[in-house]
Order: C-alpha cells, then sequence, then structure tokens
C-alpha cells in the first residue's frame, strides 16, 4: 500500500486528493484545510465501502459505522440525564432516583465503547518509509496488519492507490471524532451505494437514484398535478397580456 508524491514530499493515503470543500466566506484557512481533509476521509471510506460489497470486510465496516452511530445516540440519551443529575440536590430521594437513571445509562455507554474498543484493536498499524529511483519520490504509508485468523489482507486498487480495510477503519473513527459520520451515507433510495453527504440533505448517491426516489413517493403525483395546473394558470395569465 503505497502513496507516491514528487519533491520528496509526504503525503498520507487516508487523504485521497486535493479538492477541497467549496470556499466559506468567514472561516479562516485552516479550517478550510480540516474541512477538506474530512471529506477526503469520507471519501476513502465511501470508496471501500462499495469496493467491498459481499465481502466479510464489508460486513465489518457496516458494522463499524452501525455501532458508532448508536454510540453517539446513547451519548446524545446520557447528556440531559446528566445536566438534571447536576441540577438536583444531592442526598434527596430526587437525586437518587436520577442517580440510578445515570448510572445505568452510563455503564451500558461504557460497555459498547469497551466492546468498539476490543474490535479497534484488531487493527495494528505501522508506519513505512520507503523511496524510489524513478521521480526521486519518497512515500509512506501506515500499512495495517488486521489479527484476525486469516493472514491475507483485503485490498483493492484506484488509480495508483491501494486500499484495505484498515483505511475505512481509520476515516470513519477520524470523521466520527469530529462529529461527520454522516458525511459516510448509505443511499436513501437503492440501499446499496454508499456515497459522500457534503450536505445533511444529501441522500442519494445519484441523480438518477434521487429522481426515482422522488418519483415513487405517495406526494409525487398529486404535486405534479398542482405544479402543473398552476403553469397552465400562469400560461393563460401570460397569454391574455
Amino acid at each position: 500500500m503505497v502513496t507516491k508524491q514528487n519533491k520528496m514530499s509526504y503525503k498520507p493515503l487516508v487523504f485521497l486528493n486535493d479538492r477541497g470543500s467549496p470556499e466559506v466566506e468567514g472561516i479562516t484557512k485552516d479550517e478550510r484545510e480540516f474541512r477538506r481533509l474530512l471529506q477526503n476521509n469520507a471519501e476513502v471510506a465511501a470508496l471501500v465501502l462499495n469496493a467491498s460489497k459481499g465481502t466479510k470486510v464489508y460486513t465489518r465496516l457496516a458494522t463499524l459505522r452501525r455501532d458508532l452511530e448508536e454510540l453517539n445516540l446513547a451519548a446524545e440519551r446520557l447528556q440531559p440525564i446528566y445536566l438534571k443529575l447536576r441540577r438536583t440536590p444531592k442526598g434527596s430521594p430526587r437525586h437518587r432516583e436520577v442517580y440510578g437513571a445515570f448510572d445505568s445509562s452510563w455503564k451500558g455507554l461504557l460497555a459498547r465503547l469497551n466492546a468498539m474498543n476490543l474490535t479497534l484493536a484488531r487493527y495494528s498499524f505501522n508506519l513505512f518509509l520507503g523511496y524510489g529511483v524513478p521521480g526521486n519520490t519518497k512515500y509512506y504509508s501506515m500499512p495495517a496488519v488486521v489479527n484476525w485468523r486469516s493472514k491475507r489482507l483485503w485490498s483493492f486498487r484506484l488509480g495508483r492507490h491501494d486500499f484495505i480495510e484498515a483505511d475505512a477503519v481509520l476515516a470513519l473513527v477520524r470523521l466520527d471524532a469530529n462529529g461527520e459520520l454522516g458525511k459516510v451515507h448509505l443511499c436513501s433510495h437503492c440501499k446499496k451505494r454508499w456515497h459522500v453527504a457534503r450536505r445533511s440533505i444529501d441522500r442519494f448517491c445519484s441523480a438518477q437514484c434521487r429522481e426515482a426516489f422522488y418519483i415513487e413517493s405517495p406526494e409525487y403525483r398529486p404535486r405534479k398535478r398542482e405544479n402543473q395546473r398552476k403553469y397552465r394558470e400562469q400560461k393563460k395569465r401570460h397569454d391574455l397580456l
């Protein structure tokens, strides 16, 4: 697994390309760069998920994506209980009641965290530095040894990039740690392809899926009839002018 770049520079594999998010007025250069890196992590995760369909790798990655999302939901449910606990006078019957609810939720969250960390512990990353005489190129990568029974690692090549399961694991965890796990999204229509959701409203992997989703929705035909009626009325008024 190697990523190369000329002029003796270095580029980590997990950052797929140099495309950045659209410039937003008022944010700093560092913030734009940070958004670009998150975007590239989302692209890597979606690529590996789509390429590994039908394999055990896909099952593990999709399960990790789901477990991270469920962990976030558990953390969100815990927060209001924690705030209520802080506002309740200590030693009161109400405090003991709220503490019981908090303790139960907290132990459940810890159990989820421990189970996830056991899964992540199966991936062992090692930095690797190399040099290529043609092009005077230095490169580095983080090959991962997956501690499963099989020593053979699943991988696929895209252009001059080699991707393995651990690349998507790193990308998903990085996105989750920064509150951007939702960028890696399964198409709401075909339920088959993963895509990068640059905005929260991006739900489909293609324009075809987006169009098919709305055509098949119960509201589509009545809305279309209403739009056609308004168009005919506007056209009639325009013709009378």
